[in-house]
């Protein structure tokens, strides 16, 4: 016999599908994954925020500290100030379409996948970020006239936190791929 044929048998017989998804362990699985979403959403956009308001602190601190004060110094503070209304403003939103998601499997994977989406556009709004905060931080170092030891070093650094951004980056969007492929599959199944 055909597969086709051994199926109709089965579920003559049985009145069941020869296949069935354990759909409680299928609810827990999207559960989970959008839990996961949620906390990496709330762990970066906290985490970026207390870093660039303890940066710009610290610039204030040190603008206020030095008698000899330079253009860069200020648009560095102002930028990272930027940043962090973005980073609030962002985080308000998505806190805010978190309600129009319907409570269903289908609305968790859909919520899921929103919150993997933002992620990659908020990893991916962060590693531009670098440039413009590399490119101030050493004009700044440069006008103050320090070593060039230190403007080098600097660069390395930032350099270094570019490629690691790019790496994070890279997880989150592959994140997302998995939760499409699980959202493709579960609408192509039902």
């Amino acid at each position: 016999m055909e597969f086709e044929e051994l199926k109709k048998v089965w579920d003559s017989q049985n009145n069941q599908q020869l296949y069935a998804f354990d759909e409680h362990a299928l609810e827990r699985l999207v559960d989970s994954k959008k839990k996961k979403a949620i906390q990496i959403a709330n762990i970066s956009e906290l985490f970026l925020i207390t870093v660039n308001s303890i940066a710009c602190i610290i610039y204030i601190f040190v603008i206020a500290s030095l008698s000899k004060r330079n253009i860069f110094m200020y648009v560095t503070t102002t930028w990272m100030f930027g940043c962090v209304l973005y980073l609030l403003i962002n985080r308000l939103r998505r806190i805010r379409a978190n309600k129009n998601f319907e409570q269903s499997v289908k609305g968790n994977l859909q919520h899921a996948v929103s919150l993997a989406t933002y992620q990659v556009h908020l990893s991916q709004a962060m590693r531009w970020n670098i440039l413009p905060i590399a490119l101030l931080t050493l004009l700044m170092v440069w006008d103050a006239q320090k070593p060039f030891i230190i403007i080098v070093l600097l660069a390395a650094a930032f350099i270094i936190a570019y490629f690691i951004s790019g790496w994070e980056h890279n997880i989150h969007k592959e994140r997302r791929q998995k939760l499409k492929a699980l959202q493709q599959k579960l609408e192509s199944e039902i």
